[in-house]
């Protein structure tokens, strides 16, 4: 058979064939590439898109800690969302991504991983006010004490460390997997009440703001307990580092300039000295350094 050279047509087509098999060829490995964080990256949870002001708080003060402890390194997220019990699971493995996380304290959860002991929220996740809906009993602001309350049913999450507090108190409490589904069940009144920290309430009813809920007038929930910074065993250095940045960032007064950027509105709007408040055991917390030499703890009233 005689050879013959490829019209312009064949050669066009046999270009276009090569050109979508070496895309299917390269496009993984690229993509594989782009997803890796540089080498020296700090893991840090993947969230929702969605605004979320402690997480923004953590974040903006986890690169005020660094910047004050020296470190200029990216931080990046993990590779997949999942719930706050997955994280620590996700922290205390051999081989796992994530180096710093952040939540309440815990003796178990100081066992799993590195407790930053400087408290990030100033003790204000242990200040939680109560959200509520039209069909939640009139009686329940006339609540005094945890014998009162026990009678009314809170919600909670399932894997979150709230909910063993409330439990530990005598409190009646749903769990379900889902957070979004609180929200409906306290719409519906299949809960009477939904405990929120001070510092998360203000963005929740504004994502819900189409649900009729509302902050209870009268009534605030309070057990001692600290918001940490939690780092993966084996980066000691790394959670030496993040408390001397912190601790340089309170004496210079960063540390509480940042937090009421993010926070100092919502504190003075919600008016915590003029509320019941109903006292709780926190049978959870650990045997950790006091923080109130720090200065930083906050009790209502407090001007700053």
């Amino acid at each position: 058979m005689v050879g013959r050279y490829p019209t312009n047509q064949e050669e066009l087509k046999v270009r276009q064939i090569l050109r979508i098999a070496l895309f299917w060829i390269v496009a993984p490995l690229s993509h594989e590439a782009a997803a890796q964080p540089p080498p020296d990256a700090i893991i840090v949870p993947r969230f929702p898109d969605a605004q979320d002001t402690v997480r923004d708080y953590a974040l903006d003060l986890l690169r005020l800690a660094l910047d004050k402890g020296g470190i200029d390194a990216p931080l990046s997220n993990s590779t997949e969302e999942v719930s706050q019990d997955r994280f620590f699971r996700e922290i205390e493995r051999d081989n796992g991504t994530l180096d710093i996380i952040w939540g309440l304290t815990s003796s178990e959860r100081e066992s799993r991983a590195i407790a930053v002991p400087i408290p990030l929220d100033r003790g204000l996740f242990g200040w939680r006010l109560l959200l509520v809906s039209p069909h939640t009993p009139a009686s329940l602001s006339a609540v005094n004490g945890p014998d009162d309350l026990a009678q009314y049913k809170a919600g909670q999450m399932t894997d979150w460390l709230d909910t063993k507090i409330l439990r530990a108190n005598g409190l009646s409490v749903a769990t379900v997997q889902n957070y979004e589904s609180l929200f409906k069940m306290l719409q519906q009144g299949r809960i009477d009440y939904f405990p929120r920290s001070i510092l998360e309430i203000d963005s929740e009813l504004r994502d819900h703001r189409n649900m009729g809920l509302k902050v209870e007038p009268n009534l605030v929930l309070h057990y001692p307990t600290a918001f940490y910074f939690f780092v993966r065993h084996g980066r000691e250095e790394l959670a030496t580092t993040l408390e001397n940045g912190l601790r340089k960032a309170i004496a210079d007064g960063s540390f509480k300039a940042l937090f009421y950027r993010h926070f100092g509105k919502t504190i003075q709007s919600w008016g915590l000295d003029k509320r019941t408040v109903i006292q709780l055991i926190n049978p959870m917390a650990p045997p950790s350094p006091s923080p109130e030499p720090l200065g930083l703890m906050y009790h209502p009233g407090d001007p700053s």
